[in-house]
């Protein structure tokens, strides 16, 4: 194989690895060079993703689920425990939905409760630490029949 064929089949292979769309020409140093620095580039900005992780833990406390909805990702949680990973900053909110026969009580840890929906809203600035919010649900009590007003019949002799 030609060294110039090799050469370039080399780049080529290594901006598909590093995601570069565009490959202009240069000479074996420059090429180095733009490839090193293009390597920097995502390892510091992976970095910099890695500092903004977090990690978001719902709990469901009683019969019920919550939805966490940020941006237009929207997860259900249905069980003990959820985890979300994302990053920050964030606002997200999480949406309490009590099975049928039971009823939404309340938030632990939940900072900012919407009254109106008792939603919770999740506000984290950049930087912030991982969040522990729990739902709490119970049954409701189970209905009791209405009595019924009958009077009793009367019995007739012959």
């Amino acid at each position: 194989m030609n060294k110039s064929v090799k050469w370039i089949l080399i780049l080529f292979l290594t901006a598909c690895r590093l995601n570069i769309t565009e490959v202009p020409t240069y000479d074996k140093e420059t090429t180095s060079l733009l490839i090193q620095t293009r390597q920097q580039d995502v390892e510091s900005k992976t970095e910099t993703q890695q500092q903004n992780k977090v990690l978001i833990v719902i709990r469901i406390n009683g019969p019920g689920g919550v939805t966490y909805q940020e941006g237009n990702y929207s997860h259900p949680c249905i069980h003990e425990e959820c985890i979300i990973t994302t990053h920050t900053p964030l606002t997200a909110t999480l949406t309490p939905t009590p099975i049928p026969g039971s009823v939404f009580i309340d938030w632990a840890n939940c900072k900012n409760i919407k009254n109106s929906t008792k939603n919770c809203v999740i506000k984290l600035p950049k930087g912030s630490d991982n969040q522990i919010i729990t739902a709490l649900f119970r049954l409701l009590p189970p209905k009791q029949p209405k009595p019924q007003n009958k009077l009793p019949s009367i019995i007739k002799l012959a």
